[in-house]
């Protein structure tokens, strides 16, 4: 697993971050607008809270991060 994650440091540091693009843009507003969505359907009870975990949120919180959402 150390391997895996110092390959992609180094991958990550050699390509760098590119200019955020109106793609990008798009792409976290159709994101933000399907949590809501989702939230909201949650609170009227039409869907089944989201699995929990250290796993789960790690990766949720990855994806956020990523997509610069907050």
């Amino acid at each position: 697993m150390k391997t895996i994650a110092r390959r992609l440091h180094k991958l990550e540091k050699r390509l760098g971050l590119q200019p955020e693009t109106e793609f990008d843009r798009r792409l976290r507003a159709r994101i933000e607008v399907g949590q809501r969505r989702l939230a909201e359907a949650r609170e009227r009870g039409e869907l089944q809270p989201s699995e929990t975990g250290p796993l789960v949120e790690a990766c949720r919180r990855r994806l956020m991060e990523a997509f610069g959402i907050r």
